[in-house]
């Protein structure tokens, strides 16, 4: 996403990331990748538990599947930028810490665990 130049900024407008501005999300603390390990493991356990009661197949592929996800995200740590939501800041709740990246163009992506979202309908 390319910034505006210096006489396109307007006051009355905020810039920055669509996903993070609409859903309000905040800075997360800057963990290191192992200190985001212990913030995981209860995270992945309550997902997991709410899948089990719900699908039992998706239960397993999102167990299976950790790993890997674990594996790629150490792999760009140093890049990525975390981001929690407003009811998230206990950081005993157990929440979702999503993640900020930056293609090559510069446009930004973010990373979320598919199963621990809820679908709403609009």
């Amino acid at each position: 996403a390319e910034e505006p130049g210096d006489e396109e900024y307007n006051a009355d407008t905020t810039y920055g990331v669509n996903i993070i501005i609409n859903h309000r999300l905040n800075p997360a603390p800057a963990y290191s990748a192992k200190e985001y390990m212990t913030v995981l493991k209860p995270y992945v356990k309550a997902v997991h538990g709410k899948l089990e009661k719900s699908d039992a197949e998706g239960a397993a592929l999102f167990k299976n599947g950790i790993p890997a996800v674990v594996k790629k995200l150490k792999a760009i740590w140093s890049d990525l930028v975390l981001y929690q939501g407003e009811s998230e800041k206990d950081e005993d709740h157990g929440g979702m810490i999503s993640f900020l990246n930056y293609r090559e163009n510069g446009d930004p992506y973010m990373i979320f665990f598919k199963h621990g979202l809820l679908e709403e309908k609009v």
